[in-house]
């Protein structure tokens, strides 16, 4: 019978019908071997962060460009991440420590930059996405205000003529944006009410105490943000939207799918 942590160590000689067979320890892992498959993601990365440092997401083609550039970083941080857990669960490397945790800190390394670039489009994306919902609001609110303006104008004049007053057919709302699609992936916004403490000086002391009552009853170790939720965010979800030394805004956010 062989033994495999001897053979680990050196060469061992075992009994075979021709003869004695010399058995060859198999070569121990190579980190630079291991590393070779995410080397062609240098390149990439680079690109994608000239390339979306320099995009200015201002119309329907530029979005689409910035939904691209997402769907992209999105399927190769899916590649990436696989091709890690391949290695870390490929017998002849998971013992090696070392190659694992080079690998690690490797694709660690690509996705750092990725995240940031990931983040600075969906900014700009959201920002983009809000000005476009925000102006289909303002339309919808204008053709509302036409549409009621001429009802009651035609109720009026029905009502001097005595006759049945005409109604007017429903008003074609502007539809909500669809999704972003491209060949890569796709993407879409949605919006959210949320809030920050802008001034504590401005506020409430009811506020404050309803903070404090809040804080007492979390454990120690908890973030303040909890907190603040606990008071604060019933206010937004209730639908109030003024607070004193608070900004009640909302926040868009921007989920992308990649192929």
């Amino acid at each position: 019978m062989i033994d495999f942590l001897k053979t680990a160590g050196g060469k061992e000689t075992t009994p075979h019908p021709g003869g004695n067979v010399s058995i060859v320890p198999a070569k121990p892992p190579d980190l630079e071997t291991a590393k070779k498959p995410f080397r062609k993601y240098t390149q990439k990365i680079a690109d994608m962060k000239k390339k979306a440092t320099a995009l200015v997401i201002k119309d329907e083609t530029t979005d689409k460009e910035a939904t691209e550039m997402l769907a992209q970083i999105a399927t190769i941080q899916k590649a990436m991440k696989l091709k890690k857990k391949g290695v870390s669960e490929r017998s002849d490397i998971a013992p090696a420590l070392k190659v694992v945790a080079g690998v690690k800190a490797l694709v660690l390394s690509f996705s750092k930059p990725l995240d940031i670039i990931t983040k600075s489009l969906k900014s700009r994306k959201g920002t983009y996405s809000y000005q476009v919902e925000l102006k289909r609001r303002a339309d919808v609110k204008k053709a509302q205000d036409a549409q009621t303006k001429l009802q009651a104008k035609l109720d009026k004049q029905a009502e001097k003529e005595e006759v049945k007053p005409v109604t007017m057919p429903a008003m074609v709302v502007p539809k909500k944006p669809e999704p972003v699609r491209t060949e890569t992936g796709s993407s879409s916004t949605r919006y959210q009410w949320t809030y920050e403490i802008t001034d504590w000086s401005k506020v409430k002391r009811e506020h404050l105490e309803a903070i404090g009552k809040a804080a007492e009853k979390m454990a120690p170790d908890e973030k303040n943000h909890p907190v603040l939720n606990k008071v604060f965010k019933p206010m937004v979800d209730a639908g109030i939207r003024k607070v004193a030394g608070v900004r009640i805004y909302e926040k868009p956010i921007v989920s992308v799918r990649g192929a």
